[in-house]
């Protein structure tokens, strides 16, 4: 049996970037499972807001039927990449064929694709909320950066963290974001 636990930063403040990747752990573990020849069991939000950090308690089970889970080789050829975009707009036989993903994998859930510029820009401005509030919240901003991993070789050692190359920053960003490190000077922007 596996646990899994999301990082708080702040008691009242869930991480909710760190549910996603929670969640991408999950189904990590639930095609990786299949693969090995595993059912895996998932009970997600076990402990009823009692822990609010709990996300999930992943049991395991030998069905000894090696899958050969399509999903699978796709687990290791995992990127992501922050850079820039391109501004281009997808067809809209590409949205039809991404809104119907779900159905055709069995999840009950809905894709929404916005691609008004009016709503795109709404919808950016509730997502920087979070950055501003990570620098404008001393407890959210001593741990974010308690998270940060400035090198290969801390990255390395520590197991854990945030590489700060995974970020995609240039390199005055870079510059920056350690400057930033300081509370006192942090509060002055």
């Amino acid at each position: 049996t596996t646990e899994i636990y999301t990082l708080s930063l702040h008691d009242a403040l869930p991480i909710w970037s760190s549910l996603v990747s929670a969640g991408a752990v999950i189904e990590n573990i639930n095609v990786a499972a299949g693969q090995y020849g595993y059912n895996a069991e998932i009970v997600l939000l076990p402990d009823n807001g009692d822990n609010s950090n709990h996300v999930a308690t992943i049991t395991l089970e030998k069905s000894g039927v090696c899958g050969k889970e399509e999903l699978f080789p796709y687990i290791f050829k995992r990127a992501t990449n922050r850079g820039g975009y391109e501004r281009t707009a997808i067809t809209d036989e590409q949205k039809k064929s991404l809104v119907q993903v779900p159905s055709i994998l069995g999840i009950e859930c809905d894709i929404r694709i916005i691609d008004d510029v009016d709503d795109i820009r709404r919808l950016a401005k509730y997502v920087s909320v979070y950055e501003r509030l990570l620098f404008s919240h001393q407890a959210l901003h001593a741990g974010i950066y308690k998270l940060l991993r400035w090198n290969k070789k801390q990255a390395i050692q520590s197991s854990d963290g945030l590489d700060i190359r995974t970020l995609g920053f240039s390199f005055p960003e870079k510059i920056m974001f350690r400057l930033l490190k300081s509370w006192t000077l942090t509060k002055l922007f």
